[in-house]
């Protein structure tokens, strides 16, 4: 997996964290829908997404919530299209002694790009 971000996954909140944030990055702001918390930092981008309740939004994409005791990796995606902006995220974990990797979406948001 290329772009490797940080990762921690809480089994008592059952929240899986991935960053991508700098050590000198501030997260200013932080967007919450569903089970999701999306941060920024003050240019606007995205440095880190929590995933609250994972283990259900595992089940739900057909992943067995067991993967996140075997996690190996994690990448955030971020991708600006003509009218939206994706933003998704993939795990690698072992399972039977392989390395699978999954991405994940999260949300495709509307937005207006000035041209």
């Amino acid at each position: 997996m290329d772009g490797e971000a940080r990762f921690s996954y809480d089994s008592l909140s059952d929240s899986l964290i991935i960053s991508v944030k700098s050590v000198e990055e501030k997260v200013k702001r932080n967007f919450m829908f569903d089970d999701f918390v999306i941060s920024l930092n003050g240019r606007g981008k995205v440095v880190a997404l929590e995933v609250r309740e994972v283990s259900a939004y595992l089940k739900q994409v057909g992943v067995d919530p067991v993967a996140l005791k075997t996690m190996k990796g994690a990448q955030l995606t971020v991708r600006v299209k003509r009218d939206f902006i994706y933003i998704g995220f993939a795990i690698a974990y072992l399972l039977d002694n392989h390395l699978v990797e999954r991405a994940l979406p999260v949300a495709n948001i509307p937005c207006a790009l000035a041209h």
